[in-house]
């Protein structure tokens, strides 16, 4: 798994695809987001948009995201291929608690990057992307476990 610590923003993260962050360590990105919101709304299945950008390769990030973000018991919404604005409209218009757009915004083609929110309308602060580094450098990662009933 590769993640370069300085992809850690004050209001988002980015990396170089490939050079600063591999599929693998998008997967973790999302693991630490979802343990991250659950842990911000104590609720053990939130709910969480995600969107993606133009880029060729954001739909294959958005999916390794996903799969993190679904490992720890969230809900997640795809509302496929959007500007952030209608990411953030997604979160009011469909009530979730969370939402996660893959974008490098501005950047060249290679970049990629995901901008977060849990509160609406707001993006992650500095303090909460402190926070979220801290969760998936570390791993201290919540692990959803369905719990079967036996009759």
């Amino acid at each position: 798994m590769k993640i370069n610590p300085n992809g850690f923003r004050e209001y988002d993260a980015r990396w170089v695809f490939e050079k600063d962050i591999d599929i693998e360590g998008i997967t973790n990105l999302g693991k630490g987001f979802g343990t991250q919101i659950i842990q911000s709304t104590k609720i053990s299945n939130p709910r969480v948009i995600v969107g993606h950008d133009y880029r060729s390769y954001s739909e294959k990030i958005k999916k390794a995201l996903t799969e993190g973000l679904v490992s720890t018991g969230c809900n997640v919404e795809d509302v496929g291929l959007s500007l952030s604005p209608m990411v953030y409209f997604a979160q009011f218009n469909l009530n979730s608690d969370a939402i996660a757009m893959v974008t490098a915004s501005h950047n060249e083609n290679g970049w990629t990057g995901v901008k977060m929110g849990i509160q609406k309308g707001l993006t992650h602060a500095p303090e909460e992307m402190a926070n979220l580094k801290d969760i998936t450098l570390n791993k201290k990662i919540f692990k959803w476990r369905r719990i079967i009933k036996k009759n």
